[in-house]
């Protein structure tokens, strides 16, 4: 009876967010190389918050996705970049923690180039069934 109570493993829960996790972590670049503000924004939950370097927070799948596109017109052109998942870890409550490095490589109008990146934190909560991103830092 007390295995009923205490849910799944930290392994159970990893294995189940992992699918949606790598999808999301693969599908970045394309999206940022696109300009596609509603695929950035999909993994987000409703209420979901996104904290900037700078401290900013953006809160909601739709301001995530409207700041995506504000961001992705000023931009430059995106050339190249990745996520890298370092690691995963489970909290209460069935939350996946994952963190790890992304970095971009842009081309500004006179034609230079660009590298940076950093740190993230994601944390990610089963919503209705899906997997999706409530906590996402980024240094």
């Amino acid at each position: 009876a007390a295995a009923a109570t205490t849910g799944p493993s930290c392994e159970a829960l990893k294995a189940q967010a992992g699918p949606t996790i790598e999808h999301a972590n693969a599908d970045w670049i394309r999206a940022m190389k696109a300009g596609d503000a509603a695929a950035l924004a999909e993994a987000y939950a409703d209420d979901g918050l996104f904290v900037l370097p700078d401290g900013s927070t953006v809160k909601g799948r739709a301001a995530v996705q409207a700041m995506y596109a504000v961001r992705l017109k000023t931009s430059p052109v995106i050339l190249d970049g990745a996520i890298e998942s370092r690691g995963r870890a489970c909290g209460e409550g069935g939350l996946v923690y994952e963190w790890g490095r992304g970095e971009l490589r842009t081309r500004s109008g006179d034609g230079r180039e660009t590298s940076g990146g950093g740190a993230y934190l994601t944390v990610w909560k089963q919503v209705g069934g899906d997997w999706r991103i409530v906590r996402n830092l980024v240094f």
